[in-house]
């Protein structure tokens, strides 16, 4: 066998392992990273929709009322335009029997068996199937809407997902290629170097003994080693910095996300601080803490010189879930309390969301009162002095250091709370705080 063969034989296998395993874990990568982005956002869909559905919006749907005239058809038709979404349906949590459908399309979206399959708090993704005309491909995901009053199936589009899977595998066989096809030229350019040597010893070899030996060209085969040396300790750099590149790359793409990372994400783009303004009241309230705690807080007008003002905790800090849960309370809580008795909506909101804390402050011309959820009571009306009144939901150091910061500085007006005490505050020490006050 030659030596040319021999190279071949050992080189260009070794090509193709190292192009083999490289594109295989490149693209296994990505390919997570894609279904991982695009079941994070279907599931974030799908949850917090849920999250909206009401039980008398479930009563009057299956009271007969076309969705389109419920408080869920505006939510329904905005996120179907948007084009991700293609179907919302509600289904009978035993019977899979269609409560309301976005369509006139009579197939089932799921089976019974497939809602035995489903967990309360969960979300549960069936197979990837053809559109009713065959021009898309959607992917449905089921989720409980409430203590399993009905199933929320939410169909997406799952074209770009598919697209993007095809190119991803694409790409990971073209590298494979290529790999292999520099590998066989390597390996063809260093076994002809190297019998081109042979044959120089095999001319030196021979003149030996000769006159013609001092004229015969040496093989130089030391040298030639160590050029092979050199020549396989580059290709070993190059994959070096190419791996070291590609993770940078995905740790800079943010790959190895968790619950806590996520929603730091979502807590850096739903601002933890506000202020409000109306007539002869102010108010400012802020979260602090490291990391930030899923808070609610908010001020609702009521008409007049009435209003309520409301601090909660929804759960443990980076918990992307209990943020969105937070989100959706305070939403939902400033949409009830102009409908409904302040203390009803409260409980309500409590009950729906599973907040952890919630205090209320409600004042009109005469005074304030106060609701909190660990009396489930309503304190007397009390009335309007120069101090600022504070709604909290901080610990026990925090409570302490706002009280010292409001006694000092009593005449503060509400928005220089949000540049004052977070540098006074603890930031082992996460939680939420409010401050009204009424000018004269």
């Amino acid at each position: 066998m030659t030596i040319r063969r021999q190279i071949l034989l050992f080189v260009l296998p070794l090509f193709v392992v190292i192009g083999g395993v490289s594109s295989i874990f490149s693209g296994w990568l990505e390919l997570t990273v894609a279904r991982g982005s695009y079941i994070d956002g279907s599931e974030a869909i799908a949850i917090s929709t849920a999250e909206w559905i009401t039980p008398a919006d479930l009563s009057a749907l299956r009271a007969g009322t076309p969705l389109a005239q419920t408080r869920l058809g505006p939510i329904t038709d905005r996120l179907l335009r948007w084009g991700h979404v293609r179907r919302f349906t509600l289904l009978d949590p035993d019977t899979a029997v269609p409560l309301a459908d976005t369509t006139n399309n009579a197939s089932s979206v799921a089976t019974a068996a497939d809602l035995k399959r489903l967990n309360p708090g969960t979300v549960l993704a069936l197979p990837i199937r053809p559109s009713t005309d065959g021009s898309s491909q959607h992917e449905p995901y089921l989720t409980f809407v409430g203590p399993r009053l009905a199933v929320l199936a939410v169909e997406v589009s799952a074209d770009d997902y598919l697209a993007t899977r095809y190119r991803i595998v694409r790409a990971a066989l073209l590298h494979a290629l290529l790999v292999t096809v520099i590998g066989t030229v390597l390996a063809y350019l260093l076994g002809t170097r190297l019998r081109r040597q042979v044959g120089l010893l095999r001319q030196s070899v021979s003149a030996i003994g000769k006159p013609a030996f001092e004229t015969t060209p040496l093989a130089g085969g030391v040298h030639e080693v160590a050029d092979l040396a050199s020549t396989f300790a580059v290709i070993h750099q190059v994959h070096v910095e190419t791996a070291d590149r590609t993770q940078r790359s995905l740790s800079e793409a943010d790959f190895h996300r968790d619950e806590r990372s996520l929603a730091e994400v979502y807590h850096r783009a739903v601002p933890p601080r506000d202020t409000w303004i109306s007539g002869r009241f102010s108010a400012a309230w802020l979260s602090v803490g490291t990391p930030l705690p899923s808070m609610m807080a908010g001020v609702v007008p009521l008409g007049g010189e009435t209003g309520v003002a409301f601090v909660g905790i929804a759960g443990l800090t980076g918990d992307l879930a209990a943020a969105l849960r937070a989100d959706a309370a305070a939403r939902f809580l400033s949409a009830r309390l102009a409908a409904q008795p302040v203390a009803s909506a409260a409980r309500e909101t409590v009950a729906l969301f599973g907040l952890t804390q919630l205090s209320l402050l409600i004042w009109n011309a005469s005074g304030f009162s106060r609701w909190s959820k660990e009396t489930d009571l309503g304190s007397a009306l009390e009335p309007w002095t120069d101090a600022p009144v504070v709604l909290s939901a901080l610990g026990p150091v925090n409570t302490q250091r706002l009280a010292l910061f409001l006694a000092n500085f009593p005449a503060r007006p509400s928005a220089a709370l949000l540049e004052d005490f977070p540098l006074m505050a603890e930031t082992q020490e996460p939680g939420a705080v409010l401050v009204l006050r009424r000018t004269r």
